[in-house]
């Protein structure tokens, strides 16, 4: 930005499943930079690819502190 800052933050897709696919996430972060080309598509295949592969222990970890819960 004008200022100099290299780092942004966009607090989105912190409930489970807010967030439908890469193309969704994207779509949030296009107007702050450039996306190559073909980068939803090969984070949709990654994604694909692991849907039967358990979470490990750092995504068990950040899913602890960063997922929000809806209000019940």
């Amino acid at each position: 930005d004008a200022e100099g800052e290299d780092e942004a933050h966009i607090w989105v897709g912190t409930f489970p499943r807010e967030l439908d696919s890469a193309g969704a996430a994207l779509a949030i972060v296009k107007e702050h930079c450039v996306i190559p080309d073909g980068l939803a598509a090969t984070l949709e295949t990654d994604r694909l690819a692991s849907l039967g592969t358990p979470d490990g222990r750092a995504q068990v970890d950040a899913k602890q502190r960063f997922i929000r819960r809806p209000p019940t």
